[in-house]
């Protein structure tokens, strides 16, 4: 599966892009929503699969890959699984708009549960 990693955690994006590679996905890793912007410009790669990091910085959230994936991309077959620290965020997540929360954190087994729940 094609599997994007959208976090401003440079260390949680080595530990995921690692342990989906060796699970044979093929991942592309993204430090902010600017740098997503500017390869699907270059790119016609459509994931199969987003984990996106809610709090990205001061002023990017994963709501706002979100709203790309569904508006501005039309992404609309492609799962959006939003990590988070804070579990009192998940059911606000889930109620806007992400398929799954995954809280931090993140381990081998889940990153391998979430990504076979979504295969096709």
């Amino acid at each position: 599966m094609r599997i994007f990693i959208i976090d401003d955690n440079g260390l949680h994006l080595k530990m995921c892009n690692f342990i989906l590679t060796k699970l044979e996905h093929e991942v592309y890793i993204f430090d902010s929503v600017k740098k997503l912007d500017d390869f699907t410009l270059q790119n016609a790669i459509i994931p199969d699969i987003l984990f996106i990091d809610y709090r990205l910085g001061p002023s990017e959230t994963g709501l706002d890959v979100l709203e790309r994936v569904k508006n501005k991309y039309k992404w609309k077959s492609a799962k959006c699984i939003a990590f988070t620290a804070d579990v009192s965020e998940a059911s606000q997540l889930r109620a806007s708009g992400f398929d799954s929360v995954i809280l931090k954190p993140v381990t081998e087994n889940m990153l391998k549960e979430v990504a076979g729940k979504y295969s096709r």
